[in-house]
Protein backbone atom coordinates (compact mmCIF):
# COMPACT_ATOMS: atom_id res chain seq x y z
CA UNK A 1 0.00 0.00 0.00
CA UNK A 2 1.52 3.29 -1.12
CA UNK A 3 0.73 6.71 0.24
CA UNK A 4 -0.85 9.21 -2.15
CA UNK A 5 1.58 11.59 -3.80
CA UNK A 6 0.76 15.27 -3.34
CA UNK A 7 0.81 17.37 -6.46
CA UNK A 8 1.34 20.63 -4.54
CA UNK A 9 4.55 21.53 -2.77
CA UNK A 10 4.42 24.61 -0.56
CA UNK A 11 7.32 26.99 -1.06
CA UNK A 12 8.59 29.46 1.54
CA UNK A 13 7.60 32.47 -0.59
CA UNK A 14 3.92 31.52 -0.28
CA UNK A 15 3.58 30.12 -3.79
CA UNK A 16 2.92 26.54 -4.75
CA UNK A 17 5.07 24.42 -7.01
CA UNK A 18 2.98 22.03 -9.08
CA UNK A 19 4.54 18.65 -9.70
CA UNK A 20 3.07 15.69 -11.50
CA UNK A 21 2.81 12.28 -9.85
CA UNK A 22 5.06 9.57 -11.28
CA UNK A 23 3.81 7.96 -14.48
CA UNK A 24 3.84 4.16 -14.53
CA UNK A 25 5.89 2.59 -17.27
CA UNK A 26 3.81 1.13 -20.08
CA UNK A 27 6.74 0.42 -22.35
CA UNK A 28 8.62 -2.84 -22.34
CA UNK A 29 12.22 -3.21 -23.37
CA UNK A 30 11.75 -0.98 -26.39
CA UNK A 31 10.82 2.65 -26.39
CA UNK A 32 8.24 4.19 -28.68
CA UNK A 33 10.86 4.71 -31.40
CA UNK A 34 11.98 1.08 -31.29
CA UNK A 35 15.39 1.46 -29.63
CA UNK A 36 16.12 -1.68 -27.62
CA UNK A 37 16.87 -1.16 -23.96
CA UNK A 38 19.30 -3.11 -21.82
CA UNK A 39 17.85 -6.26 -20.24
CA UNK A 40 16.56 -5.77 -16.70
CA UNK A 41 19.16 -6.11 -13.98
CA UNK A 42 18.51 -8.38 -11.06
CA UNK A 43 19.73 -7.84 -7.55
CA UNK A 44 19.17 -10.50 -4.91
CA UNK A 45 16.75 -12.25 -7.27
CA UNK A 46 14.49 -9.19 -7.51
CA UNK A 47 13.70 -7.30 -10.69
CA UNK A 48 15.08 -3.76 -10.36
CA UNK A 49 14.21 -2.35 -13.78
CA UNK A 50 14.21 1.39 -14.03
CA UNK A 51 11.51 3.08 -16.07
CA UNK A 52 12.79 3.99 -19.54
CA UNK A 53 13.49 7.64 -20.24
CA UNK A 54 11.35 9.07 -23.01
CA UNK A 55 12.39 12.28 -24.72
CA UNK A 56 9.80 14.07 -26.80
CA UNK A 57 10.82 16.92 -29.08
CA UNK A 58 8.21 18.85 -30.97
CA UNK A 59 9.40 20.84 -33.92
CA UNK A 60 7.58 23.26 -36.14
CA UNK A 61 4.47 21.98 -37.89
CA UNK A 62 3.35 23.64 -41.08
CA UNK A 63 -0.10 23.15 -42.54
CA UNK A 64 -0.75 24.38 -46.03
CA UNK A 65 -3.98 24.31 -47.97
CA UNK A 66 -4.44 24.97 -51.65
CA UNK A 67 -7.82 26.58 -51.91
CA UNK A 68 -9.73 27.46 -55.01
CA UNK A 69 -11.14 31.00 -54.99
CA UNK A 70 -14.84 30.91 -54.24
CA UNK A 71 -17.10 31.54 -57.19
CA UNK A 72 -19.62 34.32 -56.59
CA UNK A 73 -23.08 32.94 -56.01
CA UNK A 74 -25.38 33.98 -58.84
CA UNK A 75 -28.19 36.21 -57.64
CA UNK A 76 -31.65 34.95 -58.46
CA UNK A 77 -33.60 37.49 -60.38
CA UNK A 78 -36.80 38.32 -58.65
CA UNK A 79 -39.85 39.03 -60.70
CA UNK A 80 -40.86 42.66 -60.53
CA UNK A 81 -43.76 42.86 -58.13
CA UNK A 82 -45.68 46.03 -57.84
CA UNK A 83 -46.29 47.25 -54.36
CA UNK A 84 -49.96 47.09 -53.51
CA UNK A 85 -51.25 49.59 -51.00
CA UNK A 86 -53.88 48.59 -48.49
CA UNK A 87 -56.51 50.68 -50.27
CA UNK A 88 -55.68 49.03 -53.62
CA UNK A 89 -55.86 45.57 -52.02
CA UNK A 90 -59.25 46.27 -50.42
CA UNK A 91 -60.63 47.71 -53.67
CA UNK A 92 -59.38 44.64 -55.58
CA UNK A 93 -61.07 42.28 -53.10
CA UNK A 94 -64.28 44.32 -53.23
CA UNK A 95 -64.36 44.05 -57.05
CA UNK A 96 -63.81 40.27 -56.89
CA UNK A 97 -66.85 39.60 -54.77
CA UNK A 98 -66.35 41.29 -51.49
CA UNK A 99 -65.24 40.00 -48.15
CA UNK A 100 -66.02 36.35 -47.41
Amino acid sequence: HQAAVSTHNHRPNGRFLLTAPPIPSILGRETAVGIPQAPPATQNGQDTTAAPTIQVKIGRIEVRANSVPAQPTPQKKRPNHTVLTLDDYLNQRHRQGGVR
